[in-house]
């Protein structure tokens, strides 16, 4: 069985200056008061922004669908299984992630999961109508660290999620951008843990491969 250390491993994100793009180091720590602070006066704002921007100019399309996701509020959430990861860049949280351990896994019978109930990146580090993003490809780097606390906590690098409208097409490029597969078949119908459950099954359930896990995590080695 492969061991794995939380200091064999760096998560990068990109930023841009004068000169182009440059790496910009991610720490994930497990979520604290302090950023719960974040979460709720600085990224909810934004969202709230965002939203009330969209209201006065709806030429300007469609508001995306994450300015109502509720960040704050789950880190409140009493929801015991609930792993809460935070992602900082230079003192600006970056993104989080929620993750609960020992979810069935839909492919291989008898066998749990690491299940990714949230993965979002900060508001600012979205280009949109009142702000250009300062970070970018941060799905990737959210999505190995997801894959190192699964091969940290016995799930052999596997994550299990569910995937609403907006964020399919980050999950339907991956293979291209990485270079390999890194899902099952997609599967509807799956409950999530709690506290979602049913509300789920109307969405699609990703599962990555084991093969993929050990790849993605090896991007990210020192």
């Amino acid at each position: 069985m492969a061991e794995y250390a939380i200091t064999d491993y760096q998560f990068e994100a990109v930023t841009r200056d004068q000169e182009g793009e440059l790496a910009a180091l991610l720490e994930f720590r497990v979520a604290d008061a302090q950023s719960s602070d974040y979460l709720k006066n600085v990224w909810e704002k934004l969202s709230n922004s965002l939203r009330n921007h969209y209201k006065f100019h709806s030429n300007d399309g469609n508001c995306p669908s994450w300015v109502n996701w509720k960040p704050y509020d789950w880190s409140k959430q009493n929801c015991p299984a609930r792993q809460k990861f935070v992602a900082w860049h230079e003192g600006v949280v970056a993104g989080f992630l929620n993750l609960q351990p020992n979810f069935p896994s839909q492919f291989s019978p008898g066998k749990n999961v690491i299940y990714m109930e949230h993965i979002a990146a900060f508001p600012g580090f979205h280009s949109t109508h009142l702000w250009h993003r300062k970070l970018s490809h941060i799905g990737i780097p959210m999505l190995g660290y997801a894959t190192l606390q699964s091969a940290l906590q016995g799930f052999s690098g596997v994550i299990g999620l569910h995937v609403d409208g907006g964020a399919m097409k980050f999950y339907e490029r991956l293979p291209q951008i990485l270079g390999f597969p890194v899902f099952h078949t997609v599967k509807y119908g799956v409950s999530a843990p709690p506290p979602r459950v049913e509300q789920a099954k109307t969405q699609v359930y990703l599962e990555t491969m084991v093969e993929a896990a050990e790849k993605l995590l090896e991007i990210h080695r020192v």
